[in-house]
């Protein structure tokens, strides 16, 4: 289920406006800057899906002061996203149902009509 959610918040963002309004949603959500989001998704060489679970594990760890920063080193240290959140004492599904939030609607968007 959660890697539906990455696989979709990677493909809305890879248009100029996708990228715009996913990045507005996850910086509400993570409360922090669009260009934090941007700048820590270029530095990490990931996808905005993943920039979602990295913020997403950190702040549903269960372990005091886990930082964005410090799961990624658990991922470049080749855990599986499985055992980071078994690490951390987080319920993988609990974070997906807080990543379907920021998921545009299936398909691809209309334009407004009027």
């Amino acid at each position: 289920r959660i890697q539906r959610m990455v696989a979709r918040l990677n493909q809305e963002s890879a248009t100029p406006e996708g990228e715009a309004m996913v990045v507005t949603r996850l910086a509400g959500q993570f409360r922090t800057s669009p260009d934090t989001l941007r700048a820590k998704r270029a530095a990490w060489g990931l996808g905005y899906g993943e920039v979602a679970m990295v913020y997403g594990f950190a702040r549903a760890s269960r372990k005091p002061g886990v930082t964005p920063d410090q799961v990624v080193e658990m991922r470049r240290d080749g855990k599986a996203w499985e055992a980071i959140a078994k690490d951390l004492g987080v319920k993988v599904d609990a974070v997906a149902s807080r990543m379907k939030r920021q998921v545009g609607p299936k398909g691809p968007s209309k334009p407004p009509q009027g």
